[in-house]
């Protein structure tokens, strides 16, 4: 195969990012109207391109009820979805179900980080005041940068994710991280492994939302370093949104191409009936 997919991918990206700076989408506030709904196209865009891809291995890092996970494997069943949630409140409350047959999750309690041992998670307990329960799905092992939160630290186990996967046959592998400003850290404890997987989605932030988080530049970069190549992205908030890398094999690329075509599809509808309405 020639350069023309890739350079199709290329194109594909530039005009989603052009639909996703039009004003409809730009003037919404956090995670309402079409910017969730841009989050939802590129949720399902990217299940569908896993499923293209039909790898052996799924990874999903801050997993909470593992969802990804659960939706992939009801497509391949022969999948190993492997699922991490460090917040332990969160990691009992699903554990019994995800371990249940016949379309068992590999659910685990762990903090997926840049070397093993344990990490503080922060768990937000209150906000201005306002109790919030402790299997919340924003909970970090760095503090908010948003003045108002109260915390119930605890100590959980964390590891680096090429530890977690020696033992693991890899073959062709997807991966989803919703990892609340840990990002950097999760790419510095799996150098083995991003080296080798065929497609990331990933939430990352312009501004910190997190202290001490890395922004989505230096994300980027860090993905571009594994020659990874992004080719998807939604507008999920003014500060936060998700994109999606694949590595640039002939294979990969070949099966990408219908995904990001309906995907950007999705995007100029859900523009048009914006203007529309």
């Amino acid at each position: 195969m020639n350069g023309f997919g890739r350079d199709q991918l290329r194109r594909l990206l530039d005009e989603q990012i052009g639909l996703l700076e039009h004003d409809a989408i730009r003037s919404c506030a956090n995670r309402q109207g079409l910017r969730e709904r841009s989050g939802s196209l590129l949720e399902e865009a990217f299940l569908d391109l896993a499923a293209r891809l039909a790898p052996t291995l799924s990874v999903e890092i801050g997993a909470h009820e593992a969802s990804f996970s659960e939706r992939l494997k009801a497509k391949l069943p022969d999948l190993h979805a492997l699922a991490f949630e460090a917040n332990p409140f969160v990691y009992r409350r699903y554990a019994g179900r995800l371990g249940q047959h016949p379309n068992a999750i590999d659910y685990r309690h762990a903090a997926i980080c840049g070397e093993d041992g344990t990490v503080q998670l922060h768990i937000p307990a209150t906000r201005n005041g306002i109790p919030i329960s402790p299997d919340n799905a924003i909970s970090s092992i760095f503090r908010r940068t948003s003045a108002g939160f109260k915390y119930d630290p605890v100590v959980v186990p964390a590891f680096a994710l090429d530890t977690v996967l020696k033992s693991f046959a890899l073959g062709r592998s997807v991966a989803w991280i919703d990892a609340e400003g840990a990002q950097s850290e999760i790419l510095a404890g799996g150098r083995g492994y991003f080296g080798r997987v065929a497609a990331v989605y990933i939430e990352v932030e312009r501004k910190q939302a997190w202290r001490d988080q890395k922004l989505d530049s230096e994300v980027a970069e860090n993905l571009v370093g594994f020659s990874l190549a992004p080719i998807m992205r939604d507008s999920l908030a003014k500060i936060q949104y998700n994109e999606v890398y694949i590595r640039p094999d002939d294979a990969i690329v070949d099966a990408a191409v219908p995904t990001v075509l309906r995907y950007v599809d999705e995007l100029r509808m859900l523009i048009g009936a914006s203007a529309a309405s």
